[in-house]
């Protein structure tokens, strides 16, 4: 196992002083105290961030890891925790975290006072985001065009965060901590949110940054996990597992799982491709039932294919789209398979 010692993770800062937000202020920090606030922010994160890697180094083992970078950052609202930012060069093992404001001051509150423990969310930050560092299916970037992307292109990158975000919050959500016990629940809400956005402007410049807030918070990540644990239990999928299954009784009871177990699948959630997410979500998971009534896909993705057809023509030009792109080979994923009786799998 590769070593991570202090020497081999470092933390490196960003001049907090030209932040946006007043963290400097709102924790007193005067000119002279600056330097030392900034190393017991470094004390702080260190810790943490090692902890969590005591725990994933089974999984870390295969991954190429020459440098690791924690940046503080500040700069972003306080809600935000912690990212795996997308400049990291996988490659050539050099990996880039930041550390946000938001979990900043949730350490420093608990420093403070042994009487306040960390939240869930602060606790197994860490573990999400070296498990997005773990995954090698993210889709970082939208198309060709990242300032005006296609929106079929912003509906495939929205479908796809539910796999990355949920399996990136796998061990918090084993741990008990997840808003929908059941995948029942999980399946309703998804439901509610598709219909939703049947009344979105996915044409419209403000609903990119919109639309991907939306799931950056533990309601969405939840809904997320839920769905790998059906692809997991789903026949169609490749490397079915009738674990699955037992993973869903499993939470549904809050039953103890040991660290090993949880990695366990995480390993095999890792193993869910793109295509076999979105291919699964329609088909019968470990319930009988799919997670996505195939009609609520296909009306919206007829609503956004007319979005995109109406943004072309306010702007006079033709769509650019390549019909035989990633992006377009996921659509059509979102769209019902043919020949295959769904009234049958209708939730109660």
């Amino acid at each position: 196992m590769q070593n991570f010692t202090t020497e081999y993770s470092h933390i490196l800062y960003e001049d907090l002083r030209s932040s946006e937000i007043s963290f400097l202020e709102k924790h007193h920090i005067g000119e002279n105290e600056y330097q030392d606030f900034v190393k017991h922010l470094a004390d702080l994160v260190g810790p943490n961030f090692r902890k969590a890697v005591e725990v994933m180094e089974p999984l870390l083992e295969t991954v190429p890891i020459n440098n690791i970078t924690i940046k503080l950052n500040l700069s972003d609202p306080m809600e935000k925790m912690a990212a795996y930012s997308s400049a990291s060069d996988r490659n050539a093992g050099n990996h880039i975290f930041e550390a946000k404001a938001g979990l900043l001051d949730g350490y420093l509150r608990s420093a403070a006072d042994n009487n306040i423990p960390l939240s869930p969310g602060t606790t197994y930050v860490w573990h999400h985001e070296l498990i997005h560092m773990l995954d090698n299916n993210i889709l970082w970037e939208l198309g060709n065009d990242r300032e005006n992307p296609l929106p079929t292109e912003i509906l495939v990158k929205f479908m796809l965060s539910f796999r990355s975000e949920g399996i990136a919050q796998f061990f918090e959500f084993m741990r008990h901590h997840g808003k929908y016990r059941s995948i029942k629940a999980a399946r309703t809400r998804l439901r509610k949110e598709l219909e939703s956005l049947c009344d979105m402007g996915w044409d419209e410049y403000w609903f990119l940054k919109w639309i991907f807030d939306r799931i950056s918070g533990e309601e969405y990540y939840t809904i997320g996990t839920w769905m790998v644990v059906h692809v997991l239990g789903c026949e169609a999928y490749r490397n079915y597992t009738p674990e699955a299954a037992e993973l869903a009784v499993k939470i549904r009871k809050r039953a103890e799982m040991s660290d090993k177990e949880i990695l366990h699948f995480i390993r095999m959630a890792l193993e869910v491709d793109n295509y076999s997410f979105l291919d699964c979500l329609t088909r019968p998971g470990p319930d009988g039932l799919p997670f996505a009534d195939p009609e609520d896909l296909k009306d919206l993705a007829r609503f956004v294919e007319l979005c995109e057809k109406d943004h072309y023509r306010d702007w006079s030009r033709s769509s650019q789209k390549d019909e035989n792109s990633d992006f377009m080979k996921l659509f059509r994923l979102l769209r019902p398979k043919p020949n295959i009786d769904w009234s049958k799998y209708k939730d109660a």
